[in-house]
């Protein structure tokens, strides 16, 4: 199967989509300067943004951490952060400043004509409620519906977001269903009032591709059924191309193009726009190493005396450092703030390929890394959990999580494993890492069953197997500064001196790229996402280990720093050396990464081979399936692209 041949999104489908003009405007966004007063000063977040909406369109906002998205939300909300002020502009929702309405109008907006779907659905449902009491609560509060009304309209909605046995399910609690189901739980609350506005943050960054591509869909069809325009914030290129009709780049507070979505990603002309394309991972060709974007963006507190992305750009000239560009129509519907925007600047003149993976010659891995024993070894490893015990304790009903998989991970090898959330993944890398123990089968380390291990084996084992999990703000103490979380794994340890130690944590943060003397000092919250994961990984290598175990180590990272890391684990590899075990849904990052990639579905793996083998010859269906998924939602950017 070539996925790359897969069918282009309706939704992209066109290049001539133009801003919504007159009656059609449903949301306009005017000019809007906003900063906020803090203890460092006052923060310049916004600056001159302008953006336009139409009944029945959707709008995609990209950028990275930082750019302006979610605070361009929150002002159309009118959920402005303690000390946030509108300096300049205006935000105009169905005719009504927002600006100028009390807080009960708010509020009476946003509960019946905006619906709001934000990124992590945990924590936008009460885990002590049921979901039919949280879906109809919208519709009692402004809908003026009775309990029993709104009860069976719970029921109506959560059938029509395509959860089955909605009767019974509207009784349970969030604990009770998975991610995906929970984000469509959340989608159901929002659309119930039949909202003019739907507002998606970041609502698929947690979701694999076959979950991710479903709730896309449904989302497509449920604001068509509506006919209410769509604004949708999201740091993944191949998700915005999949569903939003023109595309808003945003950069250091400020939009820095707009245009249609295939326009965008087949003509952009920022520079910006073009390196956070060629940040990206493909999933249909033998990749080349990212070009990351060098730098940061700019600190809000410092003022800009020209081009934010001035420092960073590749294109900069005198003029771009005490010149603001004004964001200007180039083409019908295509807007850019840069100066050199017609001078015809390429992607591969700006952001140039710099050389190939040389890691290990991919074809040939699996006979080159079986010469030498494996670091980590799953034989026939099955994991029961038990669902329902007998008034006597013993299990009534259980699940099997993981059947009799084999899996080996040798040293200097790379391997991933994929599969839509519930496969098994999780349970496997916790069974690797000791967190669970096997209901039957063996996990062996070096050889040896870790079960069995002394305890001289045991401290071996915890020093020559680190994990790097998804979120690193959550595995650090925030009391510690980074010197001490670095050091952590070595001082538990307690085979190093004060001294030697100190100079190991200074080797592995300078190994991953961050200034020792800058950084150590710290706290986790005063570092960005992208240099708490780096610290994350020195934490995992400071113990020099043999192989390591990442739990999804860049789903929630901006693309531009997402290439950083990605990079930084093949260089570390190149290194030292040490075996990495992954699990992923982003089938780019895994591709990138990985000389074997292990396919997971519903407890067993179906599919094995090189990334080669696995991406280009699929055999199994279910394999296909991954990839026709993964391949609809980066066609349009990729295709556009070259």
């Amino acid at each position: 199967m070539n996925t790359s041949d897969a069918a282009v999104p309706r939704r992209a489908s066109s290049s001539t989509t133009q801003p919504p003009q007159g009656e059609d405007i449903l949301l306009s966004i005017h000019g809007l300067s906003l900063s906020i007063d803090t203890a460092r000063g006052k923060l310049s977040i916004l600056h001159d943004v302008s953006l336009q909406l139409a009944r029945g369109e959707s709008l995609g906002i990209v950028g990275e951490s930082g750019s302006g998205k979610s605070m361009t939300v929150n002002a159309v909300l009118g959920l402005l952060p303690l000390g946030a002020r509108i300096d300049a502009g205006a935000v105009v929702f169905l005719g009504k400043d927002m600006g100028a309405l009390d807080e009960k109008a708010k509020r009476a907006l946003r509960g019946s004509r905006i619906g709001t779907i934000l990124q992590d659905p945990t924590a936008s449902l009460n885990p002590a409620l049921r979901i039919g009491h949280q879906v109809s609560e919208p519709l009692r509060v402004h809908g003026g519906a009775s309990v029993s009304e709104a009860y069976e309209a719970a029921v109506d909605l959560i059938e029509r977001v395509g959860i089955p046995d909605a009767q019974r399910r509207v009784r349970q609690y969030p604990h009770q269903f998975s991610g995906g189901m929970r984000q469509r739980i959340v989608g159901a609350s929002a659309i119930s009032c039949k909202p003019d506005l739907l507002i998606a943050d970041e609502p698929t960054t947690a979701l694999d591709v076959t979950v991710q591509a479903a709730y896309l869909d449904l989302l497509s069809g449920l604001q068509a059924e509506l006919g209410a325009g769509l604004l949708f914030i999201s740091h993944d290129l191949g998700v915005v191309s999949r569903i939003c009709d023109r595309v808003a780049v945003m950069y250091a507070g400020r939009v820095v193009e707009t245009a249609a979505t295939r326009t965008l990603f087949s003509s952009a002309r920022h520079p910006y726009t073009m390196g956070l394309v060629s940040c990206l991972p493909s999933i249909t060709e033998v990749g080349q190493r990212l070009t990351p974007i060098p730098g940061n963006p700019p600190d809000p507190a410092e003022g800009q005396a020209g081009c934010p992305f001035a420092n960073r750009c590749p294109a900069a000239v005198d003029r771009c450092a005490s010149e603001v560009p004004a964001l200007r129509e180039i083409a019908p519907g295509h807007q850019v703030a840069c100066h050199r925007a017609d001078e015809g600047l390429q992607t591969q003149q700006l952001w140039p390929v710099t050389s190939s993976i040389t890691v290990s010659d991919r074809d040939d891995a699996p006979e080159r890394f079986a010469r030498t024993p494996p670091t980590l070894e799953l034989s026939r490893a099955k994991k029961m959990f038990t669902i329902k015990r007998t008034l006597l304790g013993t299990p009534s009903v259980q699940f099997c999580a993981v059947d009799s998989v084999n899996l080996q991970v040798f040293r200097g090898e790379s391997v991933s494993v994929v599969g839509e959330s519930g496969s098994g993944k999780t349970t496997c890398i916790r069974m690797a890492l000791g967190l669970e123990q096997p209901t039957s089968g063996v996990v062996r380390f070096a050889g040896k069953d870790i079960a069995r291990l002394d305890r001289q084996g045991r401290r071996e084992y915890r020093r020559r197997v680190q994990a790097v999990f998804q979120d690193p703000y959550t595995s650090f103490n925030p009391r510690m500064s980074i010197a001490r979380v670095v050091a952590e794994p070595l001082m538990e340890l307690g085979d190093m001196s004060r001294q030697d130690i100190s100079t190991r944590v200074d080797q592995v943060l300078a190994q991953v790229g961050l200034e020792p003397r800058r950084v150590r000092d710290c706290f986790p919250h005063q570092l960005s996402g992208g240099q708490r994961q780096r610290v994350a990984i020195a934490r995992a290598l400071s113990t020099e280990p043999h192989c390591l175990v990442l739990d999804e180590p860049v789903s929630a990272l901006d693309v531009s720093i997402r290439v950083q890391i990605l990079n930084l684990l093949r260089d570390v590899q190149q290194d030292t050396g040490v075996g990495i075990l992954s699990i992923s849904h982003d089938l780019g990052a895994v591709k990138y990464m990985s000389d074997r990639v292990i396919v997971m579905h519903r407890g067993v793996f179906v599919e094995e081979g090189t990334a080669e083998q696995v991406y280009h010859r699929p055999q199994h269906e279910y394999t296909q399936k991954l990839l026709a998924d993964a391949a609809a939602g980066h066609g349009v950017l990729h295709a556009g692209m070259q």
